[in-house]
């Protein structure tokens, strides 16, 4: 063991216990089966527990006693493979305030790719094991072997008290001004770029003679190049040839407190592939003779540029007033493969206003669409639009495709007429009086036609009379505001209007009160009686 350390990586178990292995230091891993990395104080006694083991002596006669030890291992880790003659990355982080180490082991693949399998573990350390008479440890890797050796090699790639720098990389669909990450597309012929970005952190010293190892997407043809660091300047670098995996730069200038930053600017299209294929991740490394920092581009695909077209069947449409009506169409895919209906969205607008998108249904015929358009969507006339165009999984969409709708203009009728209406009692007293109505009157007007339609509303009287043919003296009047008109058997105009939408229900009564609309007035001479008369209303279709 190494004194004054505290991580180990262990790539042999040393668990010999017997009575004539006791005192060769050969037990310390007793009760561990494999290849391991653990924690501990290997200069600390408290690291070791003493153990015994007892046999006869090499004559046989006396029973004897040896001592042995093992030792503590702390956050043991043995689901990792050490001794195969393969590289491993290891990160060590510490954080001083806390005094926590954190370390996590085989995270990267030697080209800098994500292993996916990493394993990370923090651990508090007592400082006071190190024998630090300043604060200050130098750091490293040692090596110690028994009789079964192996050559162990360490690379140490960025050391930050010396050089502290970060890379990272974005993507971006020019074209459409977004961000691609992974696992999302892009459709060919787009203008692609890809920034590589180094930030000075800080350090002892400058991070010059920057090498740049880019390893280039597939199916990418980059067309520029350049390097712009944090004052302005550029650097312009030559492009990568055209199916190239890797391109190696050198930067110019070297990173600093005081030029901090760089940024590895590669613009380039998106290759107009036949079918959807991937750029696969891809890794770039940066580095010097004393630091090295990788990063990693994300798997995107990149998606055929196929033409999408939308035809309207059976254009135009002419439907009743009232009535729904459903927009047959097909869409189809140009140059290849046709899409299942299932892959295709509909984007309709009615009338200009954008309706909720909706995608077309495997239960319809390969291609085709039913857009239903409800009656209150429309209105009556020949200027009914339905605008609507298509899109595919992979951003192609089709031209607007536009049926043209012609609603035709319904009836002016009475929605609602009482057959039978009466007026209030009157009390006679030899002096005229004025009567309202009972609550049995109805009379709606519908107008079906189509906003904007008018009509006008007349009303006839005839004279009331008994059973026996007794004239009641008095009159029909009809009474606006100051004016009062009587009622006779000449029509006379007690309303119009102009409908405010394509099914107008418009009711008479809704304004007239106790003192307005069609009233009674008997004269003075009216003697008791049940009395009874015709009231007759004449809808036309007129100016308001």
């Amino acid at each position: 063991e190494i004194l004054d350390s505290f991580l180990e990586f262990d790539t042999y178990t040393n668990t010999s216990t017997g009575y004539s292995d006791a005192g060769k230091g050969d037990a310390f891993d007793n009760g561990i089966k494999k290849q391991h990395i653990a924690t501990g104080y290997p200069g600390a006694a408290s690291q070791y527990i003493n153990q015994s083991v007892r046999s006869w002596d090499l004559t046989g006669l006396i029973w004897t006693t040896r001592y042995y030890f093992t030792q503590n291992h702390g956050n043991l880790m043995t689901n990792v493979t050490l001794g195969d003659s393969k590289w491993h990355h290891l990160v060590m982080k510490w954080e001083a305030a806390s005094k926590t180490m954190t370390y996590t082991f085989d995270d990267l693949n030697p080209d800098g790719s994500a292993t996916g399998s990493g394993v990370t573990q923090s651990v508090g350390l007592d400082t006071s094991q190190f024998n630090s008479s300043d604060g200050l440890v130098r750091w490293g890797f040692m090596g110690a072997t028994g009789s079964n050796t192996g050559n162990n090699m360490v690379v140490i790639e960025s050391a930050p008290n010396l050089v502290d720098a970060q890379a990272a990389v974005k993507v971006m669909d020019k074209t459409k001004n977004r961000e691609v990450t992974t696992g999302s597309q892009v459709k060919a012929k787009r203008k692609v770029q890809y920034d590589y970005q180094l930030n000075y952190k800080g350090g002892q010293l400058d991070w010059d003679n920057i090498t740049a190892e880019l390893n280039l997407p597939k199916h990418i043809t980059f067309n520029s190049a350049k390097v712009t660091y944090a004052d302005g300047s550029e650097q312009t670098l030559t492009a990568p040839t055209a199916g190239a995996t890797k391109v190696d730069y050198t930067l110019d200038k070297a990173l600093s407190t005081s030029q901090a930053t760089a940024t590895i600017t590669l613009s380039g299209t998106a290759d107009n592939v036949v079918v959807n294929e991937e750029t696969t991740a891809t890794t770039a490394t940066f580095k010097n003779k004393i630091f090295e920092t990788t990063t990693e581009a994300p798997n995107y695909t990149i998606t055929v540029d196929q033409p999408i077209g939308i035809l309207i069947l059976n254009n135009p449409y002419t439907v009743a007033n009232g009535d729904d009506v459903t927009i047959k169409g097909i869409v189809f895919a140009e140059d290849s493969e046709q899409l299942s209906n299932d892959q295709v969205t509909l984007y309709p607008t009615v009338n200009g206003k954008e309706m909720p998108a909706v995608q077309m249904s495997n239960d319809d015929e390969q291609g085709y669409f039913y857009y239903k358009i409800k009656a209150d969507q429309l209105h009556v006339g020949d200027d009914n639009r339905l605008e609507i165009w298509a899109s595919d999984p992979y951003e192609n969409e089709s031209p607007v495709g536009t049926a043209k709708i012609t609603v035709t203009g319904g009836n002016l009728g009475f929605k609602s007429v009482a057959a039978n209406s009466t007026f209030k009692s009157i009390m006679l007293d030899g002096s005229a009086k004025t009567t309202d109505r009972e609550d049995d009157w109805q009379l709606v007007v519908r107008d079906n036609r189509g906003k904007g339609s008018n009509w006008q509303l007349q009303a006839s009287a005839t004279n009331f009379k008994t059973t026996g043919g007794k004239t009641l003296p008095g009159d029909v009047i009809f009474r606006q505001g100051d004016k009062t008109t009587t009622l006779n058997s000449v029509g006379t105009v007690i309303d119009s209007h102009t409908t405010t939408s394509d099914n107008d229900d418009y009711d008479v009564l809704a304004t007239w009160t106790s003192k307005s609309g069609i009233l009674y007035q008997s004269n003075a001479g009216a003697t008791p009686g049940s009395y009874t008369g015709d009231i007759t209303w004449t809808l036309t279709d007129a100016p308001k």
